[in-house]
């Protein structure tokens, strides 16, 4: 298998802030959210001129788009879900849940599912945006979701994965994967990836009672970030870098990979379908995108 190679497409600047979250939007557009409570719609392939469509006066650190219902719902710093409008880009409600943060949102088919610093999960009425079921999952927070069909996963500060079902909205089970916080989440096929603040890459096979098939020392630092990339598995971490990984674990040797990159930690990055092009958003507050080359 040829390894895969990113160069350097372009920089877009706009936030005030670090970026913390990102995610697809409509059309080949994408969602940016960060340190300075901006809510940014980068749109159409070239993504420039990044689109201010609302603002919080605190740090926003994830975002989730409903294509169905055209929204994008937020939360950050302030435990406040936040719900916007794409059509007349205005928040139509914002819901305090507490005093601690809120770190990662997915959707369901009925629900919106919300990550806290407290270690609860808040499930979210679609339609109302009123909370319909709280969970407690740990005693510390939950700092990544990561759906898988008829289930999801949540990683926490405790260093556990937990497994929830999301129709019965009860933990089916958890289990012990990193010395200190698990960051996030990414899956192919039955095998499950974390990476945490112990700067380990774990593989999971889920189908083996969750062995543990490696453990690899991935970055000098806090991995924030994991995706999937077509068949490779692209990791961020806090040593402000990006590496591409074989679905094995085997670090790709791609030299020119990611250079001209970020100066501070890499928060976040996600894959464009439609382009096949990364998107890393940083600490340096700004926003890389990378496009894939073939290998001279």
């Amino acid at each position: 298998m040829n390894d895969l190679i990113f160069k350097h497409k372009t920089t877009l600047n706009g936030h005030l802030g670090a970026v913390f979250g990102m995610c697809e939007g409509p059309g080949r557009g994408f969602f940016s959210v960060g340190g300075d409570g901006f809510v940014v719609f980068w749109p159409n392939e070239m993504h420039e001129n990044g689109e201010l469509i609302a603002r919080s006066d605190k740090a926003l650190y994830c975002c989730h788009y409903l294509p169905i219902q055209n929204l994008l719902v937020c939360g950050g710093l302030e435990g406040v879900l936040y719900s916007i409008d794409l059509q007349q880009n205005k928040i139509i409600s914002s819901v305090k849940t507490g005093v601690s943060p809120i770190y990662s949102i997915i959707g369901t088919t009925t629900h919106i599912i919300t990550a806290h610093g407290d270690g609860n999960l808040f499930f979210w009425q679609h339609d109302t945006f009123l909370i319909k079921n709280k969970l407690q999952l740990s005693s510390q927070a939950i700092r990544t979701l990561l759906p898988d069909g008829d289930f999801f996963y949540a990683g926490a500060s405790d260093g556990f994965i937990y497994l929830v079902n999301t129709e019965l909205q009860t933990l089916h089970h958890f289990f012990l994967a990193h010395e200190m916080s698990v960051f996030t989440l990414a899956k192919s096929d039955h095998f499950l990836y974390s990476g945490g603040r112990d700067a380990q890459l774990k593989i999971w096979d889920t189908q083996q009672n969750d062995q543990c098939l490696t453990s690899i020392n991935a970055h000098m630092g806090t991995i924030n970030s994991l995706c999937f990339t077509d068949d490779w598995l692209v990791s961020a971490g806090r040593d402000k870098t990006m590496r591409i990984w074989n679905k094995d674990g085997r670090l790709a040797e791609s030299k020119n990979t990611f250079a001209k990159g970020h100066f501070h930690s890499v928060n976040k990055v996600i894959s464009l379908p439609h382009t096949r092009e990364l998107v890393s958003g940083s600490d340096d507050k700004t926003i890389i995108i990378w496009e894939p080359v073939s290998p001279s």
